[in-house]
């Protein structure tokens, strides 16, 4: 199998591949009215992904997340799902959704490889869920949760951080972790495109202050090493008289591009090497141009990658050209 390498040395092993930018949610962090969303005509089709999968997986990508917007608002996502698991050669298959539609879909999604789910999670209050979300629906999201974990499947649960929004909740969500016996990770706001700079300068606070925090008020951290089913991504932690794992993960105040090892492919088509790239690679009119030239679009992958992964992102306060629905959460 080749291996896929950019210019500064890192192996490219991982690929997250989101099937709509649409979703359910509105949260204030991330949604738009300005957001084009696309049409139908406009996605990959299920075929059309397994088919990237399967150059991608000869180019030495091991690890697929599927992910949105919302991705179970996509019509037989299982399906899709079903189809990818059969490939032998992928070692970690996990999925990301907002937990809103989930609990319909767990009984099928035991009978696939994907079997790690993130779940989105920014508060443990009802009434601040839907002032975050836009959507009054906080007891069916824990209600997925509560499912997955009793059937078996792993979760983790993803906080984005909000100054004076969520920050108090922190010690809530530690005990929630341990309670359900799941990882909980927390996570800077990043700056994007929508975002007027006066939101992003109100809300953001570093995953250091946390950390402070937890160490203040609840007790000695440890940090423990990453592992195989750890993401470059996040730093984990263990605190004293705590079973839990808990994560941090610091795009801003502690950006680890260096280990990035991953790629994203949009909806309709398009890959990009990082969040803050402003280049992409059409995939989607390669393919339907000429789909039968298997090795002609690794090749494009192949140069693409070398020669557009920048050694490190570029985000700052200032705007940002994405928006994360539309470029994969």
């Amino acid at each position: 199998m080749e291996k896929l390498i950019d210019r500064f040395g890192r192996k490219i092993d991982a690929l997250r591949i989101s099937v709509t930018d649409k979703c359910n949610f509105k949260c204030l962090y991330c949604y738009s009215d300005k957001i084009v969303f696309s049409n139908k005509d406009d996605l990959l089709t299920y075929k059309e992904i397994v088919y990237l999968v399967k150059i991608f997986s000869d180019l030495g990508i091991k690890k697929i997340k599927i992910t949105g917007g919302e991705p179970f608002l996509r019509k037989d996502l299982v399906f899709l799902l079903h189809q990818l698991s059969n490939f032998s050669y992928l070692e970690d298959l996990s999925l990301t959704t907002n937990g809103y539609l989930l609990y319909d879909f767990i009984s099928e999604i035991k009978k696939t490889r994907f079997k790690r789910i993130n779940i989105s999670l920014d508060t443990l209050k009802k009434e601040k869920f839907k002032f975050i979300t836009g959507n009054d629906s906080f007891d069916k999201v824990i209600k997925s949760i509560e499912k997955s974990v009793s059937e078996g499947l792993k979760i983790k649960i993803n906080v984005v951080l909000l100054r004076g929004i969520n920050d108090d909740e922190v010690f809530d969500f530690i005990k929630f972790g341990e309670f359900y016996k799941i990882i909980v990770r927390f996570i800077e706001l990043m700056p994007s495109s929508h975002q007027r700079k006066k939101l992003w300068e109100n809300y953001f606070i570093s995953t250091d202050e946390i950390i402070e925090k937890i160490k203040k008020e609840i007790g000695t951290i440890k940090y423990i090493e990453k592992e195989n089913v750890f993401s470059p991504n996040t730093t984990y932690f263990k605190i004293n008289g705590y079973k839990g794992i808990y994560g941090i993960i610091s795009p801003l105040s502690k950006p680890f591009c260096s280990l990035c090892n991953r790629l994203r492919l949009t909806s309709d088509g398009v890959l990009f090497s990082c969040l803050s790239s402003l280049k992409g690679l059409d995939l989607k009119t390669m393919m339907r141009k000429n789909k039968k030239n298997k090795y002609a679009i690794k090749e494009k992958i192949r140069n693409f990658v070398f020669k557009e992964k920048p050694r490190k992102h570029c985000f700052t306060n200032k705007e940002i050209h994405f928006s994360m629905c539309k470029i994969g959460g």
